[in-house]
């Protein structure tokens, strides 16, 4: 579940049935994070949901947990519960986070703007998304490539070397290039 919710182990161990929402022939998860109390409400697949929806338990109001304990301790079990299966199907270094970070990255990967993800994770800031997830940040990447095959060939530091002081023109691009810089990193922040 947390492959497709994007929530952590301790916010997917401790889910209440009422923040499985169905609507239109949608379901959602939607949830406050324990965390940072980020709002979370991302679809997940339908199979996913009627696998959920089939999970026993004795408490009526959880999924997983039984409502003894705090959601600390409904989390550990379940992450013990996990390891478990991971060393079973001989999965290295497994740990239920792996899902979390399988659906941050496949989101990435297809082009998802970084901010949209992070806010999918219910990260409290696009820097926390970042520090993670950066390396699969397609988007990113395609914008500095795109910069880099358009500077192919231009030097732009040839006037510094030749001991010229760069146009007024040249000057002004990189003052507003910092600027804009500036801009979407108070944006982002």
């Amino acid at each position: 579940m947390t492959r497709w919710s994007g929530l952590s182990i301790i916010d997917a161990a401790s889910l209440a049935k009422t923040e499985l929402r169905h609507a239109k022939g949608v379901y959602r998860v939607v949830r406050r994070r324990l965390k940072n109390g980020r709002l979370v409400n991302n679809k997940i697949p339908t199979a996913v949901a009627l696998q959920l929806l089939a999970v026993p338990n004795s408490n009526p109001k959880y999924f997983f947990w039984s409502g003894e304990g705090n959601e600390k301790s409904v989390a550990g079990h379940m992450t013990k519960d996990l390891k478990t299966v991971f060393i079973k199907a001989k999965i290295a270094d497994g740990h239920p986070h792996r899902f979390r970070d399988t659906a941050a990255v496949e989101l990435l990967k297809a082009g998802v703007d970084i901010r949209k993800v992070s806010k999918f994770l219910g990260h409290a800031s696009v820097t926390t998304t970042e520090k993670y997830y950066a390396p699969w940040n397609k988007a990113q990447q395609d914008i500095m490539d795109d910069g880099n095959r358009r500077c192919a060939g231009h030097d732009g530091d040839a006037h510094l070397r030749e001991g010229k002081r760069p146009s007024s023109r040249l000057r002004a691009r990189l003052r507003n290039g910092q600027r804009d810089s500036a801009a979407l990193s108070a944006r982002t922040s």
